[in-house]
């Protein structure tokens, strides 16, 4: 009897050690919307867990901007979010803290940022933006390189949208875009960079008229109330986590966060577009 309460004890011990070893689990939340890169994800969290010696839970949520969301109520610590949504709470000063950007490939090159781009149809006689005036335009609702970046490019190029063409339209997401624009339904509209074009007979179909550049990658954000500490520890963290972390993603590393690329995504994330 003595020996098993002696066990029972060491147990017990045990697992309070590890507990305190470890410390208060970390939620990850990410927007999974198929499901297929879930085991990838899995993959993900258990390697920060191991880096930081504290455990990390996945949390899967499926509705774009849920992630935002639950990080300024508290419900997860750690989120993957997109440039227009750190941008939406920046300028509402939600409690979301920036942390590390991730780092994609585009051939043997690595990137914190990418292009968009604005296009017309091969046949048309528009050949830059000054043959946009007076047209319709697209733009995809609720994404950086498909609305806010271009509107902030247009800007700078000393063109206001809502009065510059003659009526501007916007779509669910850049293939609608297109499709609208091979339909004649507008004259012009802004897409992602060109290997998210339709790659064959519809891209021949296509011209840039202009490149819409520096439009940061998605980043991890935690609470603003987190402390320096945390939030320095957890940076340290994930910009050192292996290559094998980044498994069945669409990134291969995280770098830290240059605010500066997503200030205009903190100005423009007001601007109602689609109203």
């Amino acid at each position: 009897m003595r020996s098993k309460t002696i066990a029972f004890l060491l147990v017990c011990t045990c697992s309070m050690w590890s507990a305190c070893a470890y410390g208060k689990p970390y939620t990850f939340g990410v927007v999974i919307e198929t499901g297929t890169a879930t085991e990838a994800y899995e993959n993900f969290v258990k390697a920060l867990s191991e880096r930081l010696h504290q455990s990390v839970i996945l949390e899967v949520l499926t509705t774009p901007g849920e992630e935002r969301l639950a990080l300024e109520l508290g419900k997860i610590d750690i989120a993957l979010i997109k440039a227009i949504s750190f941008g939406r709470a920046k300028s509402e000063n939600r409690k979301v803290s920036g942390l590390v950007t991730i780092v994609s490939q585009n051939g043997n090159e690595e990137e914190v940022t990418h292009s968009g781009y604005i296009v017309a149809l091969q046949t048309s006689r528009i050949d830059d933006v000054a043959g946009l005036k007076g047209k319709r335009f697209g733009f995809v609702r609720g994404s950086a390189s498909g609305s806010v970046y271009p509107v902030a490019y247009l800007e700078k190029e000393g063109i206001d949208y809502r009065s510059y063409f003659s009526e501007h339209r916007c779509y669910p997401n850049h293939d609608r875009l297109i499709k609208a624009l091979n339909a004649g339904e507008i004259d012009g509209g802004t897409t992602f960079r060109p290997p998210s074009l339709p790659r064959n007979k519809d891209l021949g179909n296509l011209k840039v008229i202009a490149r819409v550049p520096n439009i940061p990658n998605p980043l991890i954000a935690v609470s603003a109330d987190m402390s320096e500490a945390e939030k320095e520890k957890l940076k340290e963290a994930l910009i050192d986590l292996p290559q094998s972390a980044f498994r069945g993603l669409r990134f291969f590393g995280l770098k830290e966060i240059e605010e500066k690329l997503y200030e205009p995504a903190i100005e423009f994330s007001k601007v109602n577009l689609c109203n």
